[in-house]
């Protein structure tokens, strides 16, 4: 992005999804299996077992380390575009399930589709000899 101007927009976003999915995906890895399936909002973790939610959280908490490390890491700039993009298939993922179960995706495709922003601007570093 060569505005300044958007690119703060960009920075902002990144560091905003980045807390959300940190936050998600802790919440996640940290809360016993047994707390999340008795949480109303959390019905979801009846269709998982343990495993497999302590795995949702680590690939969030791991892709939004890196989307947030991007920001000031050089080595890390570069892959920007991939980590948010895995991001918004988490979502996709999280939208498929919440629909077979009847329930909205509203925060799903918001998510997706500002993560899925977040990977269209940066998509230019992957192929880019220098980081932006």
């Amino acid at each position: 992005m060569n505005s300044k101007f958007g690119n703060a927009i960009i920075v902002g976003l990144q560091v905003l999804m980045s807390l959300a999915f940190m936050g998600s995906g802790a919440m996640k890895i940290m809360t016993p299996y047994e707390a999340l399936k008795a949480n109303p909002g959390m019905e979801w973790a009846n269709d998982f077992s343990a495993t497999a939610i302590v795995g949702i959280g680590s690939v969030e908490l791991l892709l939004a380390l890196g989307l947030l490390l991007s920001l000031f890491l050089s080595s890390l700039k570069k892959y920007t575009a991939v980590f948010a993009a895995g991001l918004a298939v988490v979502m996709v993922g999280a939208a498929i399930t919440h629909l077979s179960r009847g329930e909205q995706i509203v925060p799903n495709a918001v998510f997706f589709v500002l993560t899925g922003a977040i990977a269209w601007v940066r998509k230019d570093r992957l192929t880019s000899p220098k980081s932006h």
